[in-house]
Formats: C-alpha cells, sequence, structure tokens
C-alpha cells in the first residue's frame, strides 16, 4: 500500500510539474501579444543583422527546423547580405514568434514583416528582386501562405500530434534534456499545438483526409514550378524562401515515419529546386556537417 502511494503520488507530481510547464509554454507565445506593437517598417543599411530562431542541427537540413527561420535565413542568402545567427527561443521577440531579427535598434518579427523590412531598407542593393508585374506579385503572394498558412498546419499534424511519428520532434529537439523533461516538453506542445490545429481546422480531419490535403498543395507547387529554376523564373524571390523552407524540411528533417518524404519525392522539379539551392546557397552548411543529399 505504501508503494501504491508513492507511486500515485509520484504521478501527480508529474501531472502538476506537466501543466504547470504547459502554462508556461502558453504564456510564452502569447506573453507578448497584449502590446501588439506595429512591425518597424525600415532601418539603416549599415546596421548589423542577428537572426534568432532554432538553428538546431535536426536531420539532414541545410537550413533550420523552423520554416520560417529557414525561409528568412535562405532570403538573407539569396539577398546577400551578411547576417549571425543565433539559437534562441522566443524571449525577446515582440510578437512571441520565431525568427525574430534584431537590426540596429530595431526588432522585427514574423517572417512576413522582417521580408518586408528588408525590402524597404535594402532596396536595389539586395541581390535578390520581387516580380514587378501584378500577375507574378500575385502568384507570389499566394505561394507563401500557401507554404506558409495551410501547407505549416498540416506538416504540424505529423510533427506533433500523429503519435507515430511525434517522436522524432522529441527527439530531434530534446534529446540533450533529461528523458522525464523532454516528455514534459513534449507534452506541452503536443496539447498546445493540438488544440491550435483544431481551432484552425486541420484537426477536424481524418490522417487520411490530411494526407490528401499535403498532396493536392504539392502537386500545385510542381505545377507552378514546372520547368523553371525558380517559381517565378530564372532567379530567386521571396515566395522561393517560403517555398524551400517548407520543402527542404518535407525532404530532409529525418521524419520518416510519416509519407510527406515520399509524396514529395513524387514531384522531380520540386526535388530538384530543393537541391538546387542546397547546393547553390548552402555548400558551407552542408560541408561543415558532412550532409549530402
Amino acid at each position: 500500500e505504501g508503494l501504491q502511494s508513492q507511486f500515485c503520488f509520484s504521478h501527480l507530481l508529474t501531472a502538476t510539474a506537466g501543466y504547470l510547464f504547459f502554462l508556461r509554454q502558453q504564456k510564452q507565445f502569447t506573453g507578448n501579444l497584449g502590446t501588439r506593437e506595429t512591425s518597424p517598417t525600415k532601418g539603416s543599411p549599415g546596421d548589423k543583422i542577428v537572426l534568432t530562431g532554432f538553428f538546431t542541427p535536426v536531420g539532414k537540413l541545410a537550413g533550420s527546423v523552423s520554416p520560417f527561420t529557414n525561409k528568412i535565413e535562405t532570403y538573407l542568402r539569396f539577398a546577400g547580405l551578411p547576417h549571425r545567427t543565433e539559437n534562441g527561443g522566443f524571449a525577446g521577440s515582440p510578437k512571441g514568434r520565431l525568427p525574430w531579427m534584431q537590426h540596429g535598434q530595431d526588432i522585427v518579427a514574423d517572417s512576413r514583416f522582417i521580408v518586408k523590412y528588408l525590402q524597404n531598407t535594402y532596396g536595389s542593393q539586395l541581390k535578390i528582386q520581387e516580380p514587378q508585374d501584378a500577375a507574378s506579385q500575385a502568384i507570389s503572394t499566394l505561394i507563401q501562405r500557401m507554404c506558409e498558412e495551410h501547407m505549416y498546419f498540416t506538416s504540424q499534424y505529423h510533427r506533433m500530434v500523429n503519435r507515430k511519428a511525434s517522436g522524432w520532434f522529441q527527439n530531434a529537439l530534446f534529446k540533450d534534456a533529461p528523458g522525464w523533461q523532454s516528455v514534459l516538453i513534449m507534452y506541452a506542445f503536443r496539447a498546445g499545438r493540438s488544440k491550435q490545429l483544431r481551432y484552425q481546422g486541420v484537426l477536424t480531419n481524418s490522417e487520411t483526409d490530411i494526407n490528401q490535403l499535403i498532396g493536392d498543395d504539392l502537386a500545385a507547387l510542381s505545377s507552378i514550378l514546372d520547368d523553371k529554376p525558380y517559381f517565378l523564373g530564372s532567379s530567386p524571390s521571396a515566395a522561393d524562401a517560403s517555398a524551400f523552407g517548407t520543402l527542404e524540411n518535407y525532404l530532409y528533417d529525418g521524419n520518416d515515419d510519416t509519407p510527406i518524404p515520399s509524396m514529395v519525392r513524387k514531384y522531380s522539379n520540386l526535388v530538384r529546386f530543393v537541391d538546387s539551392v542546397r547546393a547553390d546557397y548552402y555548400s558551407d552548411k552542408l560541408q561543415k556537417a558532412g550532409k549530402s543529399q
């Protein structure tokens, strides 16, 4: 009886600790949302760029395991802008989101506003140029919204909610934490993300239906890319940075317990696009880490 009471008490402590950790995570995600400060729009080109996000090496990724952090680092590489990356969390982000960028006295969060800020600040100095005609600009916006809204949320089901595959997330990001801590962290992430995905609508679908949505998005991207080197032509744009951030994670994050990698590989032009960007813009990281395609 004494052992049973001790066992129950231990589980109660673990559950309480997990709940408190979950509340802490929720506060970390939402604590800065009350002020909702307007993002800075332009800075001084002479200031240094420091990008903070998830930069823990995962799988065979050249970029970040966060599609949004990956997007901004890729955009900076496309644009030829010197920058420094820091592996950090949400503390310091004015919107409680990753990535966030410090540029002089300005701090900008949300990848969409970071791109606009960089465009306004550096203008013609950027090696990357956006399309000028209205139709191409519209396609660029639609590609980014599909990757960053729809494709992001459908993939999160496999990363954090699907128990068969979400063990990858726990091992990839929290492998250095003691066992019980990594379990509690994963519990907090899974609980929060499940709630978010249900409100968003993805988790009202079966896994089969979610995979169908992922397949539809991949087919659309493949049709837009066609045989072009980049989505809008012969040179990269913000749309390519966004697509790469998503597709590189689909192919190379090492989460092979999901159908997503094989779904992407059905489209040779999408694989070619990802591998080309990796070779042309991330050769330094790939060589340093000894990663191959």
